[in-house]
């Protein structure tokens, strides 16, 4: 457990678990984050810390000048006024779930071509209070689960919209790494975006593969350091999931599919970390690389043929590397807090008890680490193994950890966040 006294002014400007360590929070230190310490007195750090919110001591919810400047002269959508008006109504009405209002909605259309946006403007604009405010109905980050996607991809949604292939800069800071957290997953926030949501359905991938490009070569170790995924895999596994993609949706005939997956399982399988990758000079970072490398060989393995048994050569391989790689991880360090998709990947495919046992011991570092863990991970988890546990001895048909994310009752499927 984390020791006690007040958290530091980071982790509460961020409304997030403090590991409380001092002189510096570790997750701040983790996130790539200066942490700004622990004065005696704390001032209380509400939605008026940053941006245009600054030094303002109540922010209204109300469609004021403020708003009317950002956006310039697109006039007011009555659908706007009415979020504002009936935010609880309009926003976070989960009991008609037939026609979910999409999180696009919650920001302002971007600005005509060739003025200048900032992420930041859209972001901590005055309907982002609403989605603050109603936090708790949400629950994305105890419960794992995105209901019908929508939050993820109005988010995603309105990044497309800005063009910002043609227009980020490494100048661009603040966006890059915005993008990068987005792109793979969110940790910081507890969100997980875009590769790891389309790890369920292919389909859900939003980025194009040049956006990931410009993403991956305008980020620097900061990446590795947030995500601990490497760029270079992160570019790989967006080019499968975008294969896997066009194959669903019957762009892209099967041969062809197996040919362009086996190729990029082979680059996984050939690829290294270099020791000038190391976001830092911890000598573990080779080891959280391993595990991701065999995570994405694993899930690729799974797109080509996801009937192949757990028992299979290849599948049992990758599952023995990535608990191997993590097994150099010790439990006091912050690192194992990155490896969740990897021991998430090794559990779905892992038989023996001693394995998932050691699956669910490293997934508790990663909550005390945290502070929270993220229950959905561990209950499909249970999921496949209670399936497992229930076939017949001479039956080796694979159990797909995805099966328990499917609802035949939903038009459109949740979001599955396993980080």
């Amino acid at each position: 457990m984390p020791p006690g006294g007040p958290a530091c002014i980071t982790c509460r400007e961020k409304c997030r678990k403090c590991d409380r360590a001092k002189p510096a929070c570790q997750r701040c230190i983790t996130k790539g984050l200066q942490c700004k310490g622990y004065p005696e007195k704390f001032r209380f750090a509400g939605l008026a810390t940053r941006g245009k919110w600054k030094n303002r001591a109540v922010p209204a919810v109300t469609r004021g000048h403020a708003l009317t400047s950002d956006i310039g002269s697109i006039p007011p959508d009555p659908t706007d006024e009415e979020l504002v008006h009936k935010p609880s109504d309009s926003i976070f009405d989960t009991t008609n779930e037939e026609a979910p209002l999409p999180v696009t909605h919650l920001w302002p259309r971007p600005r005509p071509e060739g003025q200048s946006v900032e992420l930041d403007d859209l972001l901590m604009l005055e309907r982002t209070e609403l989605l603050l405010a109603h936090s708790e109905s949400v629950k994305i980050f105890e419960s794992g689960i995105s209901t019908h996607g929508a939050h993820i991809t109005g988010a995603l949604s309105i990044c497309n919209q800005l063009r910002l292939c043609d227009t980020l800069t490494r100048n661009d800071r603040r966006t890059v790494f915005f993008l990068g957290n987005l792109a793979w997953q969110a940790v910081s926030s507890g969100y997980s975006l875009d590769i790891i949501r389309s790890l369920t359905d292919p389909q859900r991938l939003c980025f194009s593969s040049k956006l990931r490009e410009v993403v991956a070569d305008l980020s620097d170790l900061k990446f590795e350091r947030v995500n601990g995924c490497p760029r270079e895999l992160f570019l790989i596994m967006g080019n499968v999931l975008e294969h896997a993609k066009a194959h669903a949706t019957g762009k892209l005939e099967t041969p062809e599919f197996e040919r362009l997956l086996s190729a990029h399982r082979y680059q996984l399988f050939s690829w290294r970390l270099k020791p000038d990758r190391y976001p830092n000079d911890d000598p573990r970072w080779p080891a959280i690389a391993e595990a991701f490398r065999h995570a994405c060989i694993l899930h690729t393995s799974r797109l080509l043929d996801v009937a192949q048994p757990a028992e299979a050569p290849i599948i049992k391989d990758s599952v023995t590397a990535i608990l191997d790689s993590l097994a150099e991880i010790p439990a006091e360090c912050s690192l194992i807090e990155l490896a969740v998709m990897p021991l998430f990947m090794a559990g779905a495919d892992a038989l023996s008890p001693h394995a998932r046992h050691y699956v669910l011991l490293r997934l508790d570092h990663v909550r005390v680490h945290g502070g929270l863990g993220n229950e959905t991970a561990i209950s499909l988890l249970q999921s496949v193994w209670d399936a497992r546990g229930k076939q017949a001895k001479n039956d080796c048909s694979n159990v797909h950890w995805v099966l328990f994310t499917r609802n035949a009752e939903l038009e459109r499927q949740h979001d599955y966040l396993i980080i």
